[in-house]
């Protein structure tokens, strides 16, 4: 009897009875009691344990961090990588193992080299993947690979694949082009509809930068004609382009109304804003709720910080790598990952 034959004649989910099986959250304790007796009534239980720890001991999952981890250099990728390790802790005790991968390039070139290593020497069953840059080549390796079996799931960017035919079957994490419109309408409520903004994005190679700005971009000029957009800078990044492109920016747009910026140098370009003397005429608007970043929003630096909670973006991608890959399938409450606004009035100054 297959699992899903089992959830069928208990009347539950195969998710749930996995999840039951495997003692992960998302069950509450009384129906967790129930099904147990109904699975023990049945004689099911040795029989579908053993099963399932079987295959388990067997698998190997891989995930690849397409950036350096380090909280100094990308505190993002940390706090994602944190509640990975949170929900490893956990799955690893039913046999599966996961091997991790970090690049710090995040060049395509790389991350194929990976996958092949993951596949051809590890011999994994699935990968989670964040990609940072796109080529078809990449694309062309997954496609051959996913034809022979492997499971393939992309988190954190659910954009990265645009303007190509590929599409990975899940996507979990954050939709960069929601949160670029969510940007977008905020800054139009902050300034009634009228006024000047610039947008300020990272790496030009990053796509989640190029996304959110882009959005917002297009949202504002379509939704709001009384503001008009003076700048959409790229590449605003390492710390010195950054305070020097804010700083040039102040200068020729001296009556400038808001920034919405998504780089690494966020913090910076704020300190830029206040050495001038500028805040106070200024909304600005963030992204991505590390821990430097809440911070900041707690000591007025930013408006508003929009985002996801990073953390429970890493757990839900084991969780969803893993059903993907032992149940073939994974359930909307996994995939769903909230967004979030925060902002300045609502959160408790530091």
């Amino acid at each position: 009897m297959t699992l899903k034959e089992l959830a069928l004649e208990i009347g539950c989910s195969r998710a749930t009875l996995d999840r039951v099986i495997n003692n992960r959250e998302g069950v509450g304790e009384e129906r967790r009691k129930e099904i147990l007796k109904q699975i023990e009534e049945r004689g099911y239980r040795p029989n579908v344990v053993g099963k399932m720890l079987a295959i388990q001991h067997r698998t190997v999952i891989g995930v690849i961090l397409c950036a350096d981890i380090t909280p100094v250099e990308n505190p993002l990728f940390h706090e994602i990588y944190a509640g990975m390790l949170r929900a490893v802790g956990i799955l690893e005790k039913t046999g599966v193992s996961f091997m991790f991968r970090h690049i710090k390039s995040g060049k395509a070139s790389e991350q194929i080299a990976v996958i092949n290593e993951l596949v051809e020497e590890h011999r994994v069953s699935g990968i989670a993947i964040s990609l940072e840059e796109k080529s078809e080549d990449l694309f062309e390796t997954i496609r051959v690979h996913m034809n022979n079996g492997i499971k393939f799931i992309s988190y954190f960017n659910i954009n990265g694949a645009q303007n190509t035919e590929f599409q990975f079957p899940y996507e979990i994490g954050i939709n960069q082009k929601r949160e670029g419109n969510v940007a977008a309408g905020l800054m139009g409520k902050f300034l009634r509809g009228k006024g000047k903004v610039a947008l300020l994005s990272g790496l030009e190679k990053n796509m989640v930068h190029q996304i959110r700005i882009d959005s917002a971009k297009e949202h504002l000029e379509k939704a709001y004609p009384g503001i008009q957009v003076v700048e959409v800078g790229r590449n605003t990044y390492p710390e010195d382009i950054a305070m020097a492109k804010v700083e040039r920016l102040l200068e020729e747009y001296p009556d400038l109304d808001g920034i919405i910026v998504s780089c690494g140098s966020a913090g910076y370009i704020v300190e830029m804003v206040q050495k001038l003397q500028k805040k106070d005429q200024l909304s600005i608007i963030a992204f991505d709720f590390t821990r430097q970043m809440e911070k900041d929003l707690r000591l007025g630096y930013f408006d508003a910080l929009i985002g996801v909670n990073l953390e429970r973006l890493g757990y839900t991608t084991i969780y969803a790598i893993y059903d993907y890959v032992f149940q073939n399938e994974i359930t909307d409450d996994t995939l769903y990952v909230a967004l979030q606004i925060k902002l300045k009035e609502t959160v408790t100054p530091l």
